[in-house]
């Protein structure tokens, strides 16, 4: 075989090495490129924005700035706004209330409701979940019949929405509650929230928000947390605002009190806040503020 002859087999060969090893690093590359936007999809889709907001009943007690007539605007830009919830649970919803809202929020979220004066209900995000399954209980000894547990003075009851997210496809439990006022109550009200949503979860990570009528040192807690975590305690960023959620007459400079409450089951809590703004005015919009809270699953 002639010395040209040779050389030319030798730089065929090196071309076909160089495209064998070309393909190799390509193959990697797109993999590589696909397992970076995999990652970077999950990071952005596993996080949720969650929230409470006990929004006040509209009652003829209410007045002037305190009526619900000049409350529901600026209420509605708050959700928009400042909330911004994937996930939020509303107390003390009138129908009257959740039309109102439903009308100036627009089709942004959709709405789980209890179809009971002045219950709770749930909105999420329709762009974002798909809902695959939702339901209520009453918080009283028989759950399926809407009448008053124990010492109660209202039929009380929870709210829940199983969601399943569009981008990973994880499932979560969501539950909107509002406790009762007396002690008996409060403290089986919360036994039945765990025994129920942990049964209804099953393997899902759940999250309980909602106004509980019970400040953190109250029995009731006890029960949550055999369950539960409490999201202000087991948060890794800052904690902003207000550590009270309550403030009677809607006054910002009252004491106020902490009673409303996000728990999470199987989930992390990444940075937890309250929005305590009267929006220069002389009341704050309800006589609760909302706590808010990013989780991942």
């Amino acid at each position: 075989m002639q010395v040209s002859e040779l050389c030319c087999n030798f730089v065929a060969g090196m071309q076909r090495m160089e495209k064998i090893f070309t393909s190799m690093i390509k193959r990697n590359y797109y993999l590589l490129i696909l397992a970076l936007i995999a990652v970077c999809n999950y990071g952005y889709a596993a996080s949720h924005r969650v929230a409470s907001y006990n929004i006040r009943i509209t009652t003829a007690a209410d007045s002037l700035e305190r009526s619900w007539s000049q409350r529901k605007t600026i209420i509605a830009t708050m959700l928009k706004e400042d909330i911004r919830p994937d996930v939020i649970g509303l107390q003390e919803v009138s129908e009257s209330q959740e039309k109102d809202l439903a009308e100036l929020i627009g089709d942004t979220y959709s709405i789980c409701s209890c179809n009971y004066s002045a219950g709770p209900i749930v909105m999420y995000r329709t762009a974002k979940y798909d809902c695959i399954d939702h339901g209520i209980f009453y918080l009283a000894p028989t759950t399926n019949q809407a009448v008053k547990g124990w010492d109660a003075l209202y039929v009380r009851m929870s709210v829940w929405v199983k969601l399943q997210d569009k981008k990973t496809h994880e499932t979560f439990l969501f539950c909107s509650t509002h406790l009762d006022l007396t002690s008996l109550s409060i403290t089986e009200g919360a036994r039945v929230n765990v025994e129920q949503l942990a049964r209804i979860a099953g393997e899902s990570a759940c999250v309980l928000v909602g106004d509980m009528n019970s400040e953190t040192s109250d029995c009731a807690h006890d029960i949550y947390r055999s369950y539960f975590q409490d999201a202000r305690f087991t948060c890794k960023g800052k904690v902003k605002d207000s550590d009270n959620t309550f403030f009677e007459g809607m006054n910002p400079d009252a004491k106020g009190k902490r009673i409303d409450y996000i728990y999470v089951h199987d989930a992390r809590v990444r940075h937890y806040r309250t929005i305590k703004n009267t929006y220069h005015r002389q009341w704050l919009p309800s006589d609760h503020i909302p706590v808010v809270c990013e989780v991942k699953l």
